[in-house]
């Protein structure tokens, strides 16, 4: 079938950190190409060529289609090449291919989420951008060079199937990104079975994370200590589980595979995607919040409140995107999204993003939900407020939306009393002696918050060398020689900030001063703790 200037593109994405695209473009030859009749050329025949394995190194071609398909595959490759990728065709993804062919034969557009939903079924494990429906030979709009050129420029694509109709007329081309390794698992264990991830994340991560979430839907993270992955996941009820693997680099946490996992039960043959009534701007953004907030009901925790600090940033930061023609959740302008926030001078004690694309307010938030780590993120109980931003593209999907999670907390109210009480508390809670309050230590502390309050001292350093001074100047008046003592500045905002200080439940200390200071100018303005130690043996 000829289908003169048809084409698609399909963008989609997950957790803050980060996501998973899909778009409609590439890729490269591998091996000899066999005819592609045998592919599924519709959804129906999809549902008879499930695999039984998820893999990322899957055996077979992934140029099907004959001499054509091949020669249009080294094209796509050089293309990929000369964007700085480094390109390999995937036998999964020329697959897929095929059945994008039936299903734009039929007259149907696929969606993000049936999109992913075709690529798990044939075992693909990786992060799905694009594809190209166009005729073949023909310089028409929507081609794969211009739907390689649709993606964000900090995208990788490394992987790309190619896929030519039997008649020889209509190509299609898969982009997509494989950026780690792993064993092959199955798709369907038996119950009680352990789940073993076994392999490594890509070299530009310096460290890793995999979710689960199990059928109950509680979220669990087990964080990797580099790159290598070996990981054990009890799978010890029956129900559908998502298994999730992300790599933490330069443009923050990524979606390296997302794969449901069928334990004891049957795969849904129906696809079950995401519908919506296409609402934009503000209207997506409550629409979104409302979605937020009902799956946060349904299970058993508080609702979240809608911010409108959060919310500007949050729109702000999706047209940031848009404009500078990227994704993920580090900006080369505006950093982090800790940088965002602090740049507005919001104090909080926790924050997180969640940044999304979809069809539909709908189609994004299940996208969201559908992936552990922004899942885990929706429903941390942690978080009190949010805000949420979507704009409206003029690309495919057409909605790009940022969600800014926020637990907020009032550190003006904390005293030295409260921050005294809440360190021997640790203390006893972590079974570690009581240190005493040492009013030498207290004198040179208070010395070096003062100063920082009042604005005498214009750093936390100048504040720290005169709390040391301070407290030389008074151990020569008293003729003492102090060979273990220790300072550390924290800025907290709420009590819950000092249970990861180490120097707080250190054994070794017997001795504590603490200074306690408000500074209203500092943006945000945190709580400036300063604790002087005696006895921890600090270097």
């Amino acid at each position: 079938m000829h289908l003169p200037g048809s084409y698609a593109t399909i963008v989609g994405v997950r957790r803050l950190p980060c996501a998973l695209c899909l778009l409609v473009a590439g890729c490269l030859a591998s091996g000899p190409a066999r005819g592609p009749t045998v592919l599924p050329a519709s959804t129906a025949a999809l549902e008879d060529s499930i695999a039984a394995w998820y893999a990322t190194d899957p055996a077979g071609s992934g140029v099907l289609g004959g001499a054509s398909a091949e020669a249009l595959a080294r094209a796509v490759a050089e293309g990929l090449r000369s964007r700085g990728d480094e390109p390999r065709a995937l036998s999964t993804l020329a697959r897929l291919g095929g059945w994008y062919f039936g299903e734009i034969s039929a007259g149907r557009h696929p969606t993000s989420a049936q999109s992913e939903r075709a690529a798990e079924r044939l075992g693909f494990l990786g992060q799905l951008h694009a594809a190209s429906v166009f005729p073949l030979g023909a310089e028409v709009p929507g081609a794969w060079p211009d739907v390689l050129a649709q993606l964000p420029r900090n995208a990788i694509v490394n992987r790309y199937g190619v896929w030519l109709s039997p008649e020889g007329q209509t190509a299609v081309v898969v982009f997509a990104a494989v950026e780690l390794t792993l064993e092959p698992f199955a798709r369907e264990p038996r119950p009680g079975e352990v789940l073993r991830l076994r392999g490594a994340i890509g070299r530009r991560f310096a460290r890793g994370e995999v979710y689960l979430t199990p059928p109950a839907g509680a979220v669990t993270r087990t964080a990797l200590a580099g790159r290598d992955l070996d990981v054990s996941l009890p799978l010890s009820s029956t129900g559908i589980y998502r298994v999730e693997v992300m790599g933490d680099g330069p443009s923050g946490p990524v979606v390296l595979a997302n794969a449901p996992v069928y334990v004891g039960v049957d795969e849904p043959r129906a696809d079950d995607a995401a519908a919506g009534a296409g609402a934009t701007g503000a209207g997506a953004a409550e629409r979104m919040f409302a979605l937020l907030n009902g799956a946060r009901r349904d299970a058993g925790l508080a609702p979240l409140v809608f911010d409108p600090q959060l919310a500007t940033i949050a729109r702000a930061y999706c047209d940031e995107m848009v404009r500078g023609h990227f994704f993920g959740h580090v900006s080369p302008t505006t950093g982090t999204v800790a940088d965002r926030v602090r740049r507005a001078g919001i104090a909080a004690s926790m924050v997180g993003e969640n940044v999304s694309q979809g069809e539909s307010p709908e189609a994004a938030h299940q996208g969201l939900m559908d992936s552990p780590g922004h899942r885990a993120n929706m429903l941390d109980p942690r978080f009190t407020h949010v805000g949420v931003g979507v704009v409206a593209t003029n690309t495919e999907p057409p909605l790009v939306a940022t969600l800014v999670f926020l637990r907020r907390s009032d550190p003006s109210r904390l005293t030295a009393a409260d921050v005294t009480a809440a360190i021997a508390s640790l203390r006893a809670r972590r079974r570690v002696p009581p240190a005493a309050t040492d009013p030498v230590l207290t004198a040179a502390a208070e010395a070096g918050t003062r100063a920082f309050a009042s604005g005498a001292a214009g750093s936390k350093g100048q504040a720290m060398d005169l709390a040391e001074a301070a407290l030389v100047r008074e151990d020569r008046r008293r003729g003492v020689v102090r060979s273990k003592a220790c300072a550390e500045w924290l800025e907290i905002y709420e009590l819950a900030d000092l249970e990861d200080v180490a120097l707080l439940s250190n054994p070794a200390v017997k001795g504590v001063g603490l200074g306690v200071a408000w500074r209203a100018d500092t943006a945000p303005a945190g709580l400036a703790v300063l604790v002087l130690a005696d006895g921890a043996g600090c270097k």
